[in-house]
């Protein structure tokens, strides 16, 4: 019984490895080849240029590596928790994809101009996606038993965190893509 729970969820980490890996291949590859006018392009003064939304997804994935990586295995979720948890993985994705929705990032979060340009961005990503693979490929957590609270879609547990991390790589991978097919985005 034990080899086929470990056998199940060694795939289940594969598959949420997955996730992380194609998100993160489609936002490096949104990212490469800009200019600067391109990068720091805005169709609106609200607007983030793609710069801002590197910055943000970098931030993001940030402080979910420093979570999982660090502080899950301090958050074990009671039973009464876990119930209905495991129901809501759509709700993680789905809010994510839903951009009719406008979101407001916290301040943490949000762009402030730390980085000079993509690459730096793209680097700090990449780096804190690989923690995120290297601890979901070394973790004996069950990941439906740890969990901590998204300031925005409330108590996630550690498969949601990781579903969270894909979707909103992929959320804002779609805007900057979008920036670029924007009549006004610099051509070159």
């Amino acid at each position: 019984m034990s080899e086929q729970r470990t056998s199940r969820e060694t795939k289940h980490h594969s598959l949420l490895a997955n996730e992380l890996v194609v998100s993160g291949q489609h936002f490096v590859e949104a990212m490469a080849g800009l200019a600067r006018d391109q990068w720091s392009f805005k169709p609106a003064p609200e607007s983030w240029s793609i710069l801002e939304a590197a910055e943000h997804i970098a931030l993001v994935e940030h402080g979910i590596a420093r979570l999982l990586t660090t502080k899950l295995a301090e958050l074990p979720l009671s039973e009464e928790q876990r119930v209905g948890l495991k129901a809501r993985d759509a709700l993680v994705t789905a809010a994510m994809f839903d951009r009719n929705t406008k979101l407001t990032a916290p301040e943490r979060v949000s762009p402030t101009s730390r980085y000079s340009d993509p690459a730096e961005a793209v680097a700090v990503f990449e780096g804190e996606r690989a923690a995120i693979l290297a601890w979901l490929a070394a973790t004996e957590l069950d990941l439906r038993a740890y969990g901590a609270p998204h300031p925005r879609l409330g108590l996630l547990d550690g498969k949601q965190w990781i579903l969270f991390s894909a979707a909103h790589c992929a959320r804002h991978t779609h805007q900057i893509i979008d920036l670029k097919q924007h009549p006004r985005y610099p051509a070159f």
